[in-house]
């Protein structure tokens, strides 16, 4: 008998055109499968307004081991994609419309030091196989990324729909709910799979901005799209992009780390700072939760709550997206997983020395391997910010020594991250002249 996961039935389902208008609960107690849902919160991810990137990326990391059940950051989030091959494109769809609270670079580049991770046929997928997508070059630029222009294997590719050689595809219409649409060409054309990366924030016309409204920015009218609180054309739109485009989506994040909560956005600065990450393969459940962070934030608040009809439409048919129904869903929260990073040998991997520490010009760094691994070396200040990548590439077993050169740091604290599949470690180092 062949085994098949719930949302692959629901898609077969959704394509034969079986009415299943009650299939939400019946599904789910015949598959007694739920839909996973990790949330992770971090009270150091964030300082201000500064983003701890070395926070995040172990944010990241916990998140994908847990929704996955691998411990291998590598193959947690090769299970995500059947079939991969070293030439496959992944896209990333982020947020920009909002340069105040974008899907953040920190987040974005953390997904791709992951993705990085994964062993193809030998080698590691490599940077430049992956796109981070918006409307315009010119939003990406606004939100602090950097548009690609050269051909660096270990860079991402960074650029908009209206980015020469891109457009849309007017080849390819998408029916959202009577309304002919067409798709940016990175999603039609360009790439096998896809991550929609979303923020957290609410909306004046579709109650929430979260991953199901995301889409809004891959095609070329999503004015046209805002009527009833543009419901049904959000889920619309989604179950089109399934069915139509050779259903391309596999991961679902909401960048929680600053939010808009209280008031109406899309625009507007942040008013909260949930400092978490959100994280499913099921984007219904993943925007319910999106939502109820949201309320949560807003009742303490002093705030009503808020509700998106969109959210429930997608879960039924004929969309048949994912479950709106919270007992339906497997949510697993995980607190502070930078506090449980250790400084001392764990899992065979192990920062041997540091010396001198404090240091004036020079270090040197001495790690140990007990076995070949894919290994990370990068030296953080104080406030998260990557102020030098020493190494990333695969290590043999045994002792390996590098060197940082700290000509061009400023004195203070700074903090090196030694991080493996399995295993992140860090160890205080103080530049004093």
């Amino acid at each position: 008998m062949e085994k098949i996961s719930r949302r692959d039935f629901l898609k077969r389902v959704a394509l034969s055109g079986m009415a299943l208008p009650l299939f939400s609960r019946s599904l789910f107690r015949i598959f007694n499968q739920k839909s996973i849902v990790v949330i992770v919160k971090d009270e150091y991810s964030t300082s201000g307004s500064n983003i701890n990137q070395a926070v995040v990326q172990i944010m990241i990391d916990a998140g994908i081991k847990e929704l996955t059940g691998i411990n291998n950051v590598g193959d947690a989030w090769k299970s995500l994609f059947p079939n991969l091959t070293s030439s496959d494109i992944i896209s990333i769809k982020i947020n920009c419309i909002n340069s105040n609270l974008p899907s953040h670079p920190e987040v974005t580049e953390s997904v791709i030091e992951g993705l990085a991770q994964m062993n193809i046929g030998g080698s590691n997928y490599i940077k430049n196989n992956v796109i981070v997508w918006d409307r315009s070059d010119s939003a990406l630029r606004g939100c602090g990324y950097t548009i690609y222009t050269g051909n660096e294997p270990n860079r991402y590719r960074c650029f908009g729909t209206t980015h020469s050689g891109v457009g849309y595809d007017y080849n390819t219409p998408l029916n959202v709910n009577g309304v002919t649409s067409h798709p940016s060409r990175i999603l039609s054309q360009f790439n096998r799979y896809l991550i929609d990366l979303s923020c957290l924030k609410t909306h004046s016309t579709a109650i929430v901005t979260l991953n199901l409204k995301n889409h809004y920015g891959s095609i070329d009218n999503p004015g046209s799209l805002h009527g009833n609180h543009c419901d049904p054309y959000i889920p619309s739109l989604n179950a089109e992009i399934r069915d139509k485009l050779s259903d391309p989506q596999r991961f679902f994040i909401i960048d929680g780390l600053f939010g808009i909560c209280l008031n109406w956005g899309p625009g507007g600065s942040p008013d909260s700072n949930p400092q978490l990450i959100i994280m499913s393969k099921d984007p219904v459940a993943c925007d319910w939760n999106g939502q109820d962070r949201i309320n949560a934030i807003r009742v303490e608040n002093g705030y009503p709550k808020i509700d998106a009809s969109h959210i429930h439409t997608a879960a039924q048919a004929p969309y048949n997206l994912g479950t709106d129904d919270p007992e339906e869903m497997d949510i697993r929260w995980i607190i502070n997983p930078s506090v449980r990073v250790k400084e001392k040998e764990a899992d065979g991997v192990a920062i041997l020395t540091i010396r001198p520490n404090p240091f004036q010009n020079h270090a040197e760094i001495r790690i140990g391997l007990a076995h070949r691994s894919f290994t990370q070396l990068n030296l953080y200040n104080t406030i998260g910010q990557r102020v030098r990548e020493l190494y990333s590439g695969y290590l043999t077993r045994g002792e390996h020594t590098f060197r940082i050169d700290g000509q061009r740091l400023k004195s203070g604290v700074y903090y090196l991250y030694l991080r493996t599949p399995t295993t992140t470690l860090r160890r205080k180092l103080i530049l004093s002249r």
